[in-house]
């Protein structure tokens, strides 16, 4: 007998990449996040953005990145849930009084934590979108609408990392002209001047030479511009932006018929865990899940049996 082979087609679900998404759907994913993240003042949709962020950091840009940003992250919040306390007096649960006479209030205190929480998610947010923004894709997505600021936006993007790598390599070639190691207040001094002499300087030459191959490239000659991009919108795109409009409409519907509203202040007031409350969560989190499942690819391949 002859060995019969029979086909079936299977479905694979493979690791891609995130730069590989459209840049129109990327826009939108942290349009509507960061919208609604806030403009929300419900703790339980603060706590899981902030979670989201940093598990999109540590997936998109790495470890390095996600405690470089925590080095961002801590401070900031450490100073706001410090501040916003003296400042703020409103709340009927008085802890106790400070020396000018204001009282330190438990709710103050709350809102002052889910404040740094909020700043924090923010902050994550804004370093995935980093991450994934390049200067080629604000120029795609700001170029035709308005080709001088996008142009602006996207060289003082790239001037950030490119500046900071020159400040590393300076000062590491300027540590090597000293014998002994910088210590002492006048000697960090004298390091530093030189840095920021060798720096200012790289700028003005680097901005100069930039200025100068702009204008052999014909630039600002014709008013009318091209471009060039390798940005087309796929299935998965498109599947993926009608996916995130919905669930913020979905969001916003439920947030004009109050399902997220809690206050504060005089005293907590709002019901976290309700029946439709639970259920604006679960929608939240599938908003926030979408910015990984975009760069997951799905291939149908056949298998011979």
């Amino acid at each position: 007998m002859k060995n019969q082979s029979t086909c079936r087609k299977e479905i694979r679900v493979e690791s891609g990449h995130i730069d590989s998404v459209h840049p129109v759907t990327l826009l939108l994913f942290f349009l509507y996040v960061l919208f609604f993240t806030m403009f929300c003042q419900n703790p339980v949709v603060i706590i899981a953005s902030l979670f989201f962020s940093i598990i999109s950091e540590y997936m998109i840009c790495g470890r390095r990145e996600l405690l470089r940003t925590f080095r961002l992250i801590i401070p900031v919040g450490l100073l706001t849930f410090i501040i916003n306390p003296l400042f703020n007096h409103r709340g009927r649960t008085v802890l106790f009084y400070l020396p000018g006479g204001n009282a330190l209030t438990f709710e103050s205190i709350v809102y002052g934590i889910m404040t740094a929480l909020l700043f924090a998610a923010v902050i994550c947010w804004f370093a995935v979108f980093n991450r994934i923004f390049s200067s080629d894709k604000i120029l795609y997505l700001l170029g035709r609408v308005s080709p001088s600021v996008s142009l602006v936006l996207s060289m003082t993007l790239r001037f950030v990392p490119e500046f900071r790598q020159k400040t590393d390599e300076i000062k590491t070639s300027q540590k090597m002209l000293y014998p002994k190691p910088i210590k002492g207040f006048r000697m960090k001094v004298m390091f530093l001047s030189a840095v920021m002499s060798s720096l200012v300087t790289w700028s003005i030459e680097h901005g100069v030479i930039k200025s100068y191959t702009m204008k052999n490239r014909g630039y600002g000659i014709n008013n009318r511009r091209t471009g060039y991009h390798l940005y087309s919108v796929k299935k998965n795109d498109i599947i993926y932006m009608i996916i995130m409009t919905l669930l913020m409409m979905l969001l916003f519907v439920m947030s004009f018929n109050d399902v997220f509203d809690f206050w504060f202040f005089p005293t907590f007031y709002g019901s976290l865990f309700a029946k439709k409350t639970v259920m604006g969560y679960m929608i939240f989190c599938m908003l926030c899940v979408c910015i990984c499942m975009a760069g997951i690819k799905i291939k149908r391949f056949t298998k011979e049996e």
